[in-house]
């Protein structure tokens, strides 16, 4: 690849980067997907990689949190993604546990 593609490529990470903070400028995190579906059972594939790739070219901040359930109880997974070379607070948002109408909880 030459000098001139690459940076092109860098200059349209960065885009999509600013694009996606203009939907929610004031969010610290968005939470989306981690899976299409439940987890592979067993131990013979980790699952679908392409709901993280997005995260992953544009360089963001990436986090697994525990999520919602189906219908037997089994974890969905879902993922909170920060803004660039802000880990700190990812983490933070990540570790604090929130109620279902995005209070702390009480007990």
């Amino acid at each position: 690849m030459d000098r001139a593609t690459y940076v092109a490529s860098l200059d349209a990470v960065q885009a999509c980067r600013d694009w996606l903070w203009s939907l929610a400028p004031e969010a610290d995190a968005i939470l989306t997907p981690a899976a299409p579906d439940i987890a592979p059972l067993g131990h013979d594939a980790t699952g679908a990689p392409h709901m993280s790739r997005p995260w992953q070219a544009m360089g963001l901040p990436v986090v697994n949190v525990l999520g919602i359930a189906d219908e037997n109880g089994v974890p969905l997974g879902l993922q909170l993604v920060g803004k660039l070379r802000q880990d700190d607070t990812l983490l933070t948002h990540a570790a604090t546990p929130r109620c279902a109408d995005h209070s702390p909880p009480t007990h």
